[in-house]
Parts: structure tokens; sequence; C-alpha cells
């Protein structure tokens, strides 16, 4: 028997073994041994190989490797831990302290620094970035923060400096020729460069669903190469020299870039390619793709886990798999419905659409098979990005060579004078250049903008688990093993050449072509399907601050506080990736307990924002608020309402004093204080104890929540007093919790050991920030939430994300970091 794709199935069981054996060893073990075993602030002097050199906005970065301590810092290591050998590092990031001394290094340098380590941060929350795990895959163990450079040696790689240097260059003239939102733009697709990128192009490229072009990619390697391997043939040169020379080229290309996972695939594939039609061999998609991936993942197995690398693959798998199959039963069904002659016509406009609908076709086979690495990783489809692909890839491949020719003839201008006839040409080359770059950039910038006004720019459809992933992978297999079935019988029917044959195939190819059509539909509605429990609270680790994400079957999605003091950009990284990871679009109400930055400025973060794809329909603020002077942060949040409001939302925001409730599906909130309008006490009361109290029912289940926001024992004693006096607002506490939120992040101040056994909570969680400068939790509050029987304490610095699961007969109790990973459950009720 005669196995086809002999190479292709060698490789994939290679990949198999590697698969389980990765599974069994995580590439960022090494890394968490290290943050183990080396405490955050370690004063290290190490030995190491300049490899990468980059300038971001604030600090220079050096990317290390071939790395070993000093003898003075491996004596200071054994001396603090028992003589215990140091660990080994793979590679380091190191901060430099003065960026003027990166003037003086060249790639390939040996270095001596000194510098503060620390270790990546791994991900507190569903969704968020783990730097710990991205700088695992790529063999970098940490960081040196205000790193200095005690000695640097003479020995370099003259070609890599070279090139960075070329690099260096190149960015200057993009620069120079550019406005610096299109130099950034184009520095990232011609040269890999990112740094300079503006973030708005970034979001904008993203959520239109172009943000690939951004990427050096096959498209971008294969473009170039081609392009190069045309010249070269039609200026007369031999197959082999056009081979040799333009290979040759293009990996100078791919190093100057900077080696990328799906540059490297390109790479290997695009002189597989040209090699083949060289040596007039054929040439195989799958098989040239599956050597690369073995040749990549044997250099570095981390890749396995990188989006980027399964990304690169699946796209190649969906051309070489999933194409064919579509391309079929398109054929199949122009001919059922009647279209049979738009698919054969020669006419110019049934050729446009024949192209279009080819391309569609295309564009169509790369998202179904990248479909589950897009909602695992980024947790949103772009809805418009099939369609204006059709018009922003065609023109990537001049902007590609605006790109190529503006820094070939940049740089020749800069090593010119101005009087030389060698400057004036290369000018006006340069100048030209700019000129179609800047306009197929505005004619982008055109497109998302157009995306942006039509609205609901990306479906948010939250992250998919493993198994419906595999089930996913499962249907398509199923259907190019079918589809490999159906090739089969047309070739038979070709052979016999018979009619009865021939119409025996196209009744099973109809047929099947439908079956298929519904076994994507399936497999697309299996990965995107979300589950949902009858309540969900989720308390996300913001850092030394609060946020609360509730939502349900039967109830409205509810967004509590947001905000942080310590965590730069708390919405964007912390509180938007969670909410998207759970697929959450829409927030029906934000509660803001009060406007103390680190319970709010992560939500107007949210609200600056309306691209960011969360629609927010209601904000509900305590009565006291607008009647406080001092409420410093609240005009910064009518300015965020504002601008959503601008941009075409319909957001409310609502006043809510003691004793009202909002019901809605099965939920009941309670307001229990401050009381504005029978009170005058809140008049004397900081930001902390005029902070919204709410008690949340989920009437089905019976479960119950308590919402303090930062309120102390006084507000407590209030509180107790009230219900003691038959105050109706008040009387829900007469029964106990199921869950309470800590007030004040665990301050003493807050939560006295009479209201805490009073309330009687089964579940009591803490937000506050790892090692925050207050020293929350304080013991008192600990001990007072320990003297209660039953009670489960959690803490989002200890903990990561705490999530609560409430169904029909119990609670469950889910934390996200894997220290603290687990389940408890509880039976309803007291």
């Amino acid at each position: 028997m005669q196995v086809k794709r002999p190479v292709c199935l060698v490789c994939l069981c290679f990949l198999a073994a590697l698969y389980l054996l990765e599974l069994m060893i995580p590439p960022w073990r090494h890394a968490e041994e290290i943050a183990n075993r080396v405490e955050n602030g370690t004063q290290l002097t190490v030995e190491a190989t300049l490899q990468k050199l980059e300038h971001k906005n604030f600090s220079t970065v050096l990317t290390l490797n071939d790395i070993s301590l000093s003898a003075e810092s491996y004596r200071l290591f054994q001396s603090k831990v028992h003589n215990e050998t140091p660990p080994e590092f793979y590679g380091l990031l190191a901060y430099l302290k003065d960026p003027a001394d990166a003037k003086k290094l060249r790639i390939g340098n040996r270095l001596l620094l000194s510098g503060s380590f620390a270790a990546f941060e791994e991900a507190y929350n569903e969704g968020n970035f783990n730097a710990l795990h991205y700088y695992s895959m790529r063999r970098i163990d940490g960081k040196l923060k205000k790193a200095e450079i005690l000695r640097v040696s003479e020995s370099c790689r003259p070609l890599a400096d070279l090139l960075f240097r070329l690099r260096e260059r190149t960015e200057k003239v993009f620069s120079t020729y550019l406005d610096a939102r299109n130099a950034g733009t184009l520095s990232a697709l011609v040269l890999g460069d990112k740094t300079g990128l503006d973030e708005e192009v970034r979001e904008d490229y993203q959520n239109a669903g172009i943000s690939h072009i951004l990427s050096l990619s096959g498209l971008h390697i294969a473009t170039t190469g081609l392009l190069l391997f045309g010249f070269l043939r039609k200026r007369g040169l031999p197959g082999l020299a056009s081979t040799l020379l333009s290979g040759g080229i293009i990996f100078l290309y791919s190093m100057l870039t900077g080696f990328s996972t799906s540059t490297v695939r390109a790479l290997i594939m695009y002189l597989m390619g040209i090699a083949a039609q060289s040596l007039k061999r054929s040439y195989d998609l799958l098989s040239s793709a599956s050597l690369s991936a073995l040749l990549i993942l044997l250099m570095n197995p981390g890749y396995l886990y990188d989006s980027g690398f399964l990304l690169s693959f699946a796209a190649v798998s969906g051309i070489g798999l999933l194409h064919p199959v579509l391309t079929d039963m398109w054929a199949v069904f122009a001919v059922r419905f009647g279209l049979s002659g738009l698919h054969n016509s020669e006419n110019r406009l049934s050729g446009a659409l024949r192209k279009t609908g080819e391309t569609l076709l295309f564009s169509l086979s790369i998202q179904l098979a990248t479909l589950p690495v897009t909602e695992y990783s980024f947790f949103q489809l772009p809805v418009y990005g099939i369609f204006l692909n059709l018009l922003v890839i065609p023109l990537l491949s001049g902007l590609l060579a605006a790109g190529f020719c503006l820094g070939f003839a940049g740089n020749i201008v800069m090593s010119t004078a101005d009087e030389n006839i060698l400057h004036a040409l290369p000018k006006w080359i340069a100048v030209a250049s700019a000129r179609i770059a800047h306009g197929i950039l505005i004619f982008y910038d055109t497109l998302t903008d157009m995306t942006k006004k039509l609205g609901n720019q990306s479906l948010i459809c939250g992250r998919p688990s493993q198994a419906q992933i595999a089930l996913y992978l499962f249907l398509m297999a199923a259907a190019v093993l079918l589809h490999a079935v159906l090739e089969k019988e047309k070739k038979e029917a070709d052979f016999m050449k018979t009619t009865t044959a021939a119409h025996r195939y196209r009744k099973r190819s109809v047929s099947l072509s439908r079956f298929l059509f519904m076994l994507f539909v399936a497999a697309v509605w299996i990965l995107s399907y979300r589950r949902e429990e009858s309540l969900e609270l989720h308390m996300l680790a913001v850092g030394q601050g609060d946020c609360t994400l509730i939502y349900g079957k039967n109830t409205p999605v509810i967004l509590i506080d947001g905000g942080a003091s310590d965590i730069r950009d708390t919405g964007r990284y912390r509180i938007l990736p969670c909410l998207k990871a759970h697929g959450i679009g829409r927030i029906d109400y934000i509660f803001i307990s009060h406007f103390d930055a680190d319970h709010v400025n992560g939500l107007i973060e949210l609200l600056e924002n309306p691209d960011n794809g969360i629609d927010f329909e209601r904000v509900v603020i305590s009565g006291v608020v607008p009647r406080l002077s001092e409420e410093g942060n609240y005009p910064a949040f009518l300015e965020a309402v504002q601008k959503r409001r601008e941009s075409g939302a319909d957001i409310s925001v609502f006043l809510m004093d003691a004793g009202e409730e909002i019901r809605e599906g099965s939920m009941t909130i309670r307001c229990l204080g401050p009381d504005v309008r029978e009170e005058d006490i809140w008049r004397n009361r900081d930001l902390n104890d005029n902070s919204l109290i709410l008690h949340i029912e989920e009437i089905s289940s019976g479960f119950s929540a308590l919402f303090t926001g930062d309120m102390s024992q006084s507000v407590e004693e209030e509180q107790l007093e009230k219900l003691r006096n038959g105050k109706a607002a008040c009387q829900v506490l007469s029964q106990p919790v199921t869950l309470l939120k800590t007030a004040h992040h665990g301050s003493k101040t807050g939560s006295s050991e009479a209201f805490l056994q009073k309330l009687h909570p089964k579940i009591s969680t803490i937000s506050c920030g790892i090692d925050n400068q207050y020293g929350h939790p304080h013991a008192e509050t600990l001990q007072n939430l320990s003297a209660v029987a039953g009670n489960h304490i959690y803490i989002t610095s200890a903990c990561g994300e705490i999530t609560v699961i409430v169904s029909k007969d119990r609670v469950v109790v889910r934390t996200w970091l894997a220290e603290n990973q687990g389940s408890f459950s509880y039976p309803r009720g007291r």
C-alpha cells in the first residue's frame, strides 16, 4: 500500500510525540522554578550575549542569551539558599538604567551587566495577558531592571549587527518621509518592528479584521520572494541562480525582521517551493508546512503554545485541507441552483464575480481553520474582516513594494551629498514611494473608519473550552475525510465513463455537500456556544482595587466598581480582556460604590473608548455623589459618559438611595445605604463611608451577596442599629448572606466582629494588591472573618480571579491561579 504524503505523515507523528512531551513538561516550568527560587529585587551580575536591542517609548531593552552568573552573584545566591546551586538562565530582558549606554553596543557583544531581577507576571484573570508564559515560550526567564553595563567585549556578530543598523536607518527614513502614525505602521509592515506602532492603529486594524497585515507573515514573505524571483527570471537569470539569489535575499530579509515563527515558516516553505520549481519537482503544500513546523519546534518546542505559531500553521492547513472542500461544495451548489453559467462564463462581469467568490472561499477556509485559535486567544471575531480583506490584500503588494523602494532610496539619500546626482534620483523615488505608501495607508484608515461608523465591528464570543476545540477539530477532520471519499468516487466515475456512474456521483455529491454544509455550521455553533449557569460572580484581581462581574441565565449583566491604584491601565489590561473572555459584550448595569480612583478609574477607561466592543446601558451611583464637591473623579466620569453618548451610545446614569431596589429577571438588587432623603449624616462622612451598599439576591437559588464598598465599622454599626429599629431597607440583614465582599480591601477599619457574626457569610472575598503599601488585608480583619463558623476566605492577591458559580443545589468556588485551584461546594441556605 502506497502512503500518500509520507513526509507529512512522519512529521505529524513527530509533532504528536512532541506535543505529549510538552504537556508533561510545559515550557514555562523552568521560568516558574526561577521565579520561586530567585526573589524579586535580588541584585544579579551576569555575563551574557546581546541578541537583540529595542528602543521603546520610555526604555531601552536588551534581549540576552547564553547567560552565566558572575562569581560574586553565584556565591551570594549560595549563601542565601544554603549552598544550593543557582538556577540556569536561558534568557533575560535587561532594561537599561541609562539608555545612552546602548550607543556603544553591537549585536553579539559579550556583556557584563548588573541589575535587579524581576520575574514576569502571570495572568491573574481569565483572558489577561500571561507574560510569564509568553516569554517562557521564547526562552526568556525574567527581567533585569535598572541594568548597568559594566563591561563590553569587542566580539560581535557582524552580519546581525549590520542588519540591525540597516533596520534602524530604515526606520529613520520612514520617519523622515512619513508622519509618525504612518511611519510606525510601515515599520511594522516592512520591518516587523511594532515599537513605533500607534496604539489606535493597532486597535482599529484588529477590530476591522485586518491586523494580520501588521505581522510579518507568509503573505509578506511569499509576496516579497515571488516578486524578487520573477524579477530575476525576467532579467534572464537561470532558474538555479534565481533560486539561490532570491532565497539568500529572503533569508537576510527574514533575519532583518527578527525571525518570527510565521516568518521562519514562510521562509522554509518559500525555499522549498522555489527549489522544487527550479528542480522541476512537484511541490506539496501540506508536506512543506509539516516539515517547517517540525524544524521550528525542534529549535524551540515551546512554540507549540504560541498563538502566532498556531495561527500561521492553521492558516496553511485551511488552504491545503479546507479550501478544496469549500471549492467543490460551491461548484456542486452552483450547478444545483442554476449558477453554473456564472461559474463557466467568460465575460468580464462573470469573471469578476467568479474571482470575488474564489477569494471569499479562500478567505473563508483560512477563517474556519484559524477559528479555534482566534476564539481562544482573542475572544472575538471581526464581522467585516472577510470582506475588507478583498480590498486590503490586493493593495498589500503595492504597499510592500512602496515600502521597500522608500527604504532603499531613502538609505541612499541619507548616504549621499545634496549636490550629487546620485542624491536627486533616489530622493525623487523616495518621495514618490512615500506618497504611494501614504495613499494606501490612508485608504486602509478610511476602511477602518467606515467599520466604526457601521458599528458592531467585532462579535465577542468568549473563550471556548478545550473539549469544544477538540470536537470542532474532529468535525473539521471528518469533513476533510468525507471530501476525500467523494474525490475517490469522482475519480472512479471518470475512469468508468458511464452515464450510470456519473449520475450516481452527481447525486451523491449533492447529498454529501449538503451534509458537509451542515457539518461546518454545527462545528462553528459548537465552538461558539457558551453555557450559562443560573448565576456567576467573578471577583476580578485588578490589584489594589475592586471589580466584580455578575451574570447568569435569567439575570442582567452587572459590573460593580472597576479600578486599581497600583496597576496602570486597569480597564484596558485587566477588566476588558476578562469581560471578552467571558463572552460579555454588553453591560446592563454598572454600579459605582464611590469615586475613589481604585474603584472607578478602570471604568472611566472603558467608557472613554467607544470602540472597545463593550456596550454599556446604565450606570447607577449613590445619590450622595452629585451633592459632594470633593468627588474628584466624578467630573471625569461624566466626561467619559458624554463621550460615549456622542459616539451614538444610549447610556443612562441613575441615582440610587437606601430603600430603593431593582428587580430584573430572577435578581433583586437592594440599596441599603447611604440614605440621602431621610438623613444628613452623609454630609459629615468621607468618601469611603458614603459607599453604595448593595444587597443582591438570586430568587430561584436563594443565593445572596452583600457589597460594602469601603465602608468602615461606624457604618456597619449604623446598619445594625437600623436593623434593630426595624428600618425596612436593612431587614435583609436579618438573614445570613451567602457571600460577603469584604469592606475596604480587608482593612481593619471595617469588618467588625459583631457585623460579621450577624451576616454569617459562607464565602468572604477580599480584593487587594500583591504586597500593597497598606498591608491589606489586615490581621484583625482576617481574625474576625475566621471567627465566623463555616466561613471560607478568598483573597484576590493570592487566588487571582475568584469565581462563584451558583446552580440549583450548590455553590461552587474556583480560583484562577494554579496553586489555589479547586472547587468547593456548599449546600444553599443555612
